[in-house]
This record gives structure tokens, C-alpha cells and sequence, in this order.
């Protein structure tokens, strides 16, 4: 599994991650400052989990449809990156976090479903949300790509 450490989870916890075995790359590293539509696109390119601290992600994927490969949200109390590592392996060792938004709290985890952008070009979805494009149309261009790649996919024409 793969993350995205988004710049306000930190760089300790991205060593630490590291330091664990696991493979991860920081969002400031990347690309300082990169939006958080960009960090999605990254996610759905790149096929990594984001692991952030940044409510604005779940305005983005339900209300956008910005779908990234899995992400999860730190609300706790505390800030201690061998905390965080350890609610991240503990969840890790019993949820596949594919398609999942997780919320990470001091006392509950909680979990949704997302259904995963399936498009070869997350791009094109970027420039549709940072135009503002309607909501509808972006779900539209989601099911005609999804509609695609299921009809390549049964006619042995994709990868």
C-alpha cells in the first residue's frame, strides 16, 4: 500500500511511516502547497491513499466527485505521529483501504465507501471541478468513462 502524506499530517510522520516499511511519499516534497484537487488526482494516478488531517477532501469527493484511491482523515486529539502510526496500523491490519474514506478519531474510526474514479484521466476531471463545472455534469462525465472502460474492459481491449 501506498500514501500521500498531505503537508499538515507533517514530515515526522512521514519518516515514521517510512521507518515502518511502508511506502510513502509527502505532499511538500511533491509540490509545495498543491491544492487538495490536485493531491487527489496524484492519488487516483499514483493508486495511493492520502492521509490527511483536511475535512475539505470530503466536500471534494461527495459534493465535487473528486474520487481519490482511498483516503484518511486524522481527528484526534493529539498530534504524536507514533500515535497516529499505530491507529494507522490498526486499521491497515483489518480494512482494505481502497475506495474508503476513513475518519480516524480518539475514541471511533469510522468508515464510508467511495466509489472510486475508475478514469484514465484524472486531469480531465481537475479542469471540469476547477471550472466549476455543474456537479451533474462531472457525475455524467464519471458514468460515460466508467461506461468505457467496462465496454474495453469486456471486449479484452484494456490493460
Amino acid at each position: 500500500m501506498k500514501f500521500l502524506v498531505d503537508e499538515c499530517v507533517g514530515k515526522r510522520f512521514y519518516r515514521l511511516l517510512i521507518n515502518e516499511g511502508f511506502q510513502a511519499e509527502f505532499i511538500g516534497k511533491w509540490k509545495k502547497g498543491a491544492s487538495d484537487e490536485e493531491v487527489i488526482v496524484k492519488s487516483i494516478r499514483t493508486r495511493a491513499v492520502i492521509v490527511t488531517e483536511d475535512k475539505d477532501f470530503g466536500e471534494l469527493i461527495f459534493r465535487r466527485k473528486l474520487k481519490p484511491y482511498g483516503i484518511i482523515i486524522f481527528r484526534t486529539r493529539t498530534t504524536d505521529p507514533h500515535r497516529r502510526i499505530f491507529l494507522l496500523k490498526k486499521v491497515f491490519s483489518r480494512i482494505n483501504l481502497e475506495n474508503k474514506l476513513i475518519v480516524i478519531s480518539d475514541n471511533v474510526i469510522k468508515i464510508k465507501k467511495i466509489r472510486n474514479s475508475r478514469t484514465r484521466n484524472p486531469e480531465l476531471l481537475l479542469r471540469l471541478t476547477k471550472m466549476r463545472v455543474p456537479e451533474e455534469t462531472i457525475e455524467k462525465a464519471h458514468r460515460s468513462l466508467e461506461t468505457e472502460l467496462e465496454e474495453k474492459s469486456s471486449l479484452g481491449l484494456t490493460s
